[in-house]
């Protein structure tokens, strides 16, 4: 009878550690959205959209509730920069401004676009359409890396004006 009463116990004991570590083991961190920039956008356009939240490193699907006509597609969070036109940038804008990454910089990949679109048409820098199309990839991707994650959503030209929730989905666990 003593040794059922150790085992009891012992069953016991196990079975709060259990319970102790089960909110631990079956909670999912859901991803949340604390702020979207920019927070709006133009009917009929595609904007790109950096988020700040909770658990969204492993984010992989938005939804977009509410009426119909905005779509979503995610960039992951961190990767890799695409290297592939960095020394077209650097020869391009080196003449004008002092070399640092653009990793250091906080601008979202449509902020990059429209900064090189600015320069090219209010400073005249001589930046030929392809040229300017392969510095953007490259600052995009510089944002994109470094700026954690990012959506661009399309919007579709009847889309009706009005607020839809956003939701990121993360991995099932």
């Amino acid at each position: 009878m003593k040794k059922f009463s150790q085992i009891y116990y012992i069953l016991i004991f196990v079975s709060c550690l259990m319970l102790i570590q089960m909110p631990h083991v079956f909670a999912q961190q859901s991803p949340r959205i604390s702020s979207l920039f920019p927070a709006g956008g133009k009917v009929g356009t595609v904007a790109e959209i950096s988020i700040q939240g909770a658990n969204l490193n492993d984010a992989h699907t938005m939804i977009i509730r509410g009426a119909p006509g905005i779509t979503a597609e995610l960039f992951p969070v961190g990767g890799e920069v695409d290297t592939t036109h960095q020394q077209l940038f650097e020869g391009t804008c080196v003449g004008c401004h002092e070399l640092r990454s653009p990793g250091n910089r906080s601008m979202t990949p449509a902020q990059w676009e429209a900064t090189v679109d600015r320069m090219i048409n209010d400073r005249n820098a001589a930046i030929t359409p392809e040229e300017r199309d392969k510095v953007v990839s490259y600052l995009q991707s510089a944002a994109r890396a470094n700026g954690g994650l990012t959506a661009r959503l399309t919007s579709v030209k009847s889309v009706l004006s009005r607020s839809r929730a956003l939701q990121p989905l993360g991995p099932l666990k």
